[in-house]
């Protein structure tokens, strides 16, 4: 597996997720203002991810 795979286009950047930003991803999706917007909207833990 390639660790810098990065997809682009439509001035859009994906990076793929590795473990040192999993705790960052957490805390984002547990934000009030995107965890509406999710169809799984429960709190996640750090032990779920």
């Amino acid at each position: 597996m390639d660790d810098n795979l990065i997809l682009e286009n439509y001035g859009v950047r994906l990076k793929q997720l590795t473990h040192d930003k999993i705790e960052l991803l957490r805390q984002w999706r547990n934000d009030p203002k995107i965890q509406q917007y999710m169809f799984y909207r429960e709190y996640i833990t750090p032990g779920t991810l």
